[in-house]
């Protein structure tokens, strides 16, 4: 988000950095689609429905990557 806000990447820039953060995790990556600008949603692929099961993420390990991206 820093390199957002000093416009050193776009928003499809913040929308790659944040499906690789996020990969694997896919309500992650949906739930990033509050944080975009309206019209930017990320969509995944049905074909992701059926990649296997990632470790769930513990609330304070969610909250460190998002902060992370402010």
């Amino acid at each position: 988000m820093k390199d957002f806000k000093a416009q050193r990447i776009d928003t499809n820039g913040v929308i790659r950095r944040g499906k690789e953060l996020f990969k694997g995790h896919r309500d992650l990556i949906l739930g990033f689609n509050t944080f975009l600008t309206k019209g930017f949603d990320i969509i995944i692929p049905l074909d992701d429905e059926h990649a296997p099961p990632k470790n769930p993420v513990e609330f304070d390990e969610a909250i460190n990557i998002v902060t992370r991206l402010r």
